[in-house]
C-alpha cells in the first residue's frame, strides 16, 4: 500500500487513502473515562471541544492532536452516563497513539503523510500496520460508544457532534 517511495523527497507517489479513512473511521474511538459527577462542567468542556471534534470528523489531519488532548479532558469529567463509552474509546486513543508512536510519527505529522510527505526516521513497514490498525477500531464496540457519546451530548448538553 504505502511501498513506494521516492528517495529524493521522501515523497509517497499513491496518496495514503487507507490511513485517512482508517483515521476518520476512528475519529470519535478517542477518550477515557473517570465518571465525573458534574454534567454541566463536562457540558462545557464539551462545548469548547467541539469545534476539534467536528474538524476531526470532518477530516482535518491537523485536528487529531488537538482532539486528543480535548479527549483527554472530556474523559475525565464524563459523567457516569457515559463513562464506560469514554473508556471504550479511550482504548482507541491508545492504540492510535502506540501505532503512531510505533511507526516514529508524532500526530502532528499525520497532514504531512497524507499529503505524500514521508518525514525522516519513519518505519516504511510501520506505517503500512498503522493502516491495518486503525481498520480494526471500526468495530460495532467503538461505533456503539461514540453513537452514546453523541446522543448523550445532544440530550443533555444540547451539542450536536460531527456538524
Amino acid at each position: 500500500m504505502l511501498s513506494r517511495v521516492k528517495t529524493t523527497n521522501r515523497r509517497l507517489t499513491r496518496p495514503a487513502a487507507l490511513l485517512g479513512a482508517g483515521l476518520l473511521t476512528a475519529s470519535l474511538a478517542l477518550t477515557g473515562c473517570s465518571g465525573g459527577d458534574d454534567v454541566e462542567a463536562y457540558c462545557d468542556t464539551l462545548s469548547t471541544a467541539k469545534e476539534d471534534i467536528d474538524a476531526l470528523e470532518a477530516g482535518d489531519p491537523g485536528a487529531f492532536s488537538t482532539a486528543f488532548e480535548a479527549f483527554e479532558t472530556l474523559s475525565e469529567e464524563a459523567p457516569e452516563e457515559v463513562a464506560d463509552e469514554w473508556a471504550t474509546m479511550n482504548e482507541g486513543v491508545q492504540q492510535i497513539e502506540d501505532a503512531f508512536a510505533d511507526a516514529g510519527l508524532e500526530l502532528d505529522e499525520l497532514g504531512d503523510v497524507m499529503t505524500g510527505e514521508i518525514p525522516e526516521g519513519v518505519d516504511m513497514e510501520k506505517l503500512e500496520q498503522l493502516g491495518t490498525t486503525l481498520e480494526e477500531l471500526d468495530s460495532p464496540e467503538f461505533n456503539e460508544a461514540s453513537d452514546a457519546i453523541s446522543e448523550h451530548a445532544e440530550q443533555e448538553c444540547d451539542i450536536t457532534l460531527g456538524e
